[in-house]
């Protein structure tokens, strides 16, 4: 893990801002993901990996709620929150 530059955003900060996450496998995701969630006013500005049960998953984080649940409907995932 590289250190962290002052100013930077850490997963962290990135999941307790943004409490509503899509969550995809890491199969599925894709540059054009991200593109989409950037339509949403609350979208995190990248996104957060995590290693569940041994399977990669990207989590696409959102501060409100309604943001979160427009881009699952047009993404697809798992919303949590």
């Amino acid at each position: 893990m590289s250190p962290k530059r002052k100013g930077e955003l850490t997963p962290a900060m990135i999941l307790r801002e943004h409490p509503f996450r899509v969550v995809f496998p890491d199969s599925e995701v894709n540059h054009d993901h991200m593109r989409g969630a950037g339509f949403y006013r609350s979208s995190a500005e990248r996104k957060v990996s995590r290693c569940l049960d041994g399977a990669r998953e990207v989590l696409v984080c959102f501060a409100e709620r309604t943001d979160a649940v427009a881009f699952q409907r047009h993404a697809g995932g798992i919303l949590e929150g």
